[in-house]
Order: C-alpha cells, then sequence, then structure tokens
C-alpha cells in the first residue's frame, strides 16, 4: 500500500506491506524525489502498469496531478521496492524543456485511475473543483468529475503519457457540423453561426494550420461567452527533433511544453458542458480544464475561430451537440 507523505522537505510515495491485509508494515519509501522543485507533501498518491507494457506510472497531487514513467520491481519481504523513472520525475522538469508533467493544467486534482479488463485499458478521472467563491447563482453542486480519459505511451515520444478521452464518448456526438476550411487572419476572428449555444453540452474538434516550428503562432477558437481556448507555438530554439513544442491555454490555465508530432496541422478538440470546459491538445499530450459560468448574455456572443497570433492561419473542423450521458439505475446496477 503506498499512501501519501513527506519528511518536512519532499514529498513522495511511503509504502507499507502485510502479509495477512491486518498487520501493516512501514517499510520505507516506494519514491522519495530529491529534485529541488519536489513539495514537502504528496497527496492522493496513484501508481499503475500501462496495460501491455512493462512500464509503471507514479503519480502524486502537489499543486497539481504530476506524473512519472517509469520501471518497478517488487522485492519479497519487508524492504522498499524500487521504482526507477525513465522520464522526468514527479514535480522535475521545466518549461524550457520536454518537463512539466501533470495530468491536466487546468483545474484538475486527486485524480484517480482504473482497469478496464475488458478493453485492458487504464482510465483515468480526476476532480475538476468550482473556480472563484462558490456556489456560483443557480448552482445546486459543488465541483464535478472530469470526462474519463485513457493513459497512454506516446508512441512518439516513449517517455512521455497522453491523455485522450475515451473512445465511447463518441458515441454521444449528435448531427455533426462542418466547419469549413477558414483562412483567420492574424489579429482576426471568424465567427460560426452555425453552431449555438442551445445545443447545451458539446464537442468541437478543430485542426489548426501553421508553422509551429515558428514563434509567434497563437490560435484556436472563443466559447462560452468569450473564453479562448488556443494553441501557441514556443520559440524555435526550444523545438526537439521530431516534435513541436506548444502551450495549450483554455482561459488562462495554460499548460507548457505540450509536445505533438512534427506536423503542419495540430488538432485541438474542445468539450463543453453548462458550467466546464476541457480541451485536448495533440492527440492529449496537453490536457487543460477549466470551469465557468456564463450569463445567457455571455452566451449570445456565439463560438469563433480567433488568432492573436503574428500569422495567418487556417483553420477547420467538426461540431457535434453532445448527448446527456444516462446513468445506470440502480435495478440495473444491481443486476
Amino acid at each position: 500500500m503506498a499512501t501519501g507523505c513527506g519528511d518536512r522537505k519532499k514529498g513522495g510515495a511511503c509504502l507499507f506491506k502485510s502479509a495477512n491485509f491486518v498487520n501493516w508494515t512501514a517499510v520505507g519509501w516506494l519514491h522519495h524525489p530529491q529534485g529541488p522543485q519536489n513539495t514537502q507533501f504528496w497527496e492522493c498518491p496513484d501508481f499503475f502498469q500501462i496495460p501491455g507494457t512493462d512500464k509503471w506510472v507514479l503519480k502524486g497531487s502537489a499543486s497539481g496531478d504530476w506524473w512519472a514513467l517509469g520501471s518497478y520491481t517488487q522485492k519479497t519481504g519487508m524492504v522498499e521496492d524500487t521504482f526507477t523513472p525513465i522520464s522526468y520525475d514527479v514535480h522535475d522538469g521545466s518549461t524550457q524543456a520536454l518537463g512539466l508533467q501533470k495530468y491536466d493544467f487546468g483545474q484538475f486534482y486527486a485524480s484517480k485511475t482504473f482497469y478496464d479488463p475488458v478493453k485492458k485499458r487504464q482510465i483515468l478521472w480526476g476532480w475538476v473543483a468550482e473556480e472563484g467563491r462558490s456556489p456560483h447563482a443557480g448552482e445546486d453542486w459543488s465541483s464535478i468529475q472530469s470526462l474519463p480519459r485513457s493513459v497512454l505511451i506516446d508512441p512518439t515520444n516513449t517517455s512521455r503519457l497522453m491523455f485522450p478521452p475515451i473512445e465511447e464518448l463518441e458515441t454521444l456526438r449528435g448531427t455533426p457540423i462542418t466547419i469549413p476550411s477558414t483562412v483567420v487572419k492574424s489579429k482576426g476572428t471568424a465567427p460560426l453561426p452555425m453552431i449555438t449555444s442551445s445545443f447545451g453540452q458539446m464537442e468541437i474538434e478543430i485542426n489548426i494550420t501553421a508553422d509551429f516550428t515558428q514563434p509567434g503562432v497563437q490560435a484556436g477558437i472563443s466559447v462560452m461567452g468569450g473564453v479562448p481556448v488556443f494553441l501557441q507555438s514556443l520559440p524555435k530554439k526550444m523545438n526537439v527533433e521530431g516534435v513541436n513544442l506548444l502551450t495549450v491555454n483554455a482561459g488562462g490555465h495554460v499548460g507548457q511544453s505540450v509536445i505533438g508530432p512534427s506536423t503542419s496541422t495540430v488538432n485541438l478538440r474542445v468539450f463543453l458542458d453548462k458550467s466546464s470546459i476541457e480541451a485536448y491538445a495533440a492527440g492529449g499530450r496537453g490536457v487543460v480544464s477549466k470551469r465557468v459560468y456564463p450569463t445567457a448574455a455571455q452566451l449570445a456572443q456565439g463560438i469563433q475561430l480567433i488568432n492573436t497570433g503574428a500569422s495567418d492561419v487556417t483553420i477547420s473542423g467538426t461540431a457535434w451537440p453532445m448527448a446527456t450521458a444516462t446513468y445506470p439505475t440502480a435495478d440495473e446496477l444491481l443486476a
């Protein structure tokens, strides 16, 4: 059993072992990173194997949910096991390289994964708390659960993870609405009158075509009463062969060093609900969740493509009204 803990200097995951699940012995650390950015204490650790691989993920919650990918050696007896990162360690890395390994760069914490034995995959859910004072007008809840996401090893960089939405979410899609290929001028916008706030839940997928190897690209979509969700290229000197380094921004929640394949077109999927935005960049290589509370007047502003960057970009895509997920009844659960 791994628990969140710390030694008043650095946080980590403490390890307890038992031969009978009644009597437990504290044997030491499962992992105790000594990097300068590691905080004093971890909460809500998670530790699991990526299905179909020999790689393991360790997550600690400390000002966000930070992960490390590595190898695991289990040892017999009341002694410490060993987790050895092959990626940056938990709470390590920097915005200047392939670091900042967070599940989600927005309002997201205390997450937990579950193994799906049918499709042999690991599924991630997180706690998406309110932002600002709570409750907001009209609310009878506090906090929501994120959409479920898969946890995958990035095929373009096997020391990195990606977190795409699970494929079952596509069954909630309604009639598709085409977003035609549109050249959005530098510092310009392009309204999308075919998409209205009356849809309620919605999924929007856009492809942004630009030279992401050059600085100054900053384009995406404005939703939920003017909240910008966009991708931004990082300076060329920060690029690594074979990938693009980007940031994804959802209304001020900024994820640094999102990694995408080296291509002129980058994908951005955005899910909207009545008080939430979830943005997935480059196939889930960077994810940002945000809570929003727009008024009817703000929603009436509609949805538009945006380009705040220094050069023109081309954006195309598809939008879908999104059905409400139906939950099982008590009788169905008991059956």
